[in-house]
């Protein structure tokens, strides 16, 4: 923390941590071996199969965006109804 007090702000934003760096520094030799395993089951995650529903859908085969509340809108959605909304 001391390190990231001297950096500027875009320098911490754009720095990262090596987690297997990480981990050895964790004392706790049970913490280590949790963490280790967590570690790889996150790595066996598959964001296809996991975040992918959650984000969109298919639609006659293609995948489409899901339309949600204020975060992910069509492009198409919002301009046709900006277009209906325009005087002719």
């Amino acid at each position: 923390m001391v390190e990231y007090g001297k950096m500027r702000v875009l320098d911490v934003w754009y720095d990262s941590l090596d987690v297997e760096e990480l981990l050895t520094t964790v004392r706790d030799e049970d913490m280590r071996r949790r963490a280790k395993k967590r570690l790889q089951k996150e790595r066996e995650r598959s964001a296809l199969e996991l975040d992918f529903p959650e984000l969109a859908h298919t639609v006659g085969g293609k995948p489409m965006i899901k339309t949600g509340p204020r975060s992910i809108t069509h492009m198409a959605t919002r301009l046709g109804t900006r277009r209906s909304s325009m005087p002719h």
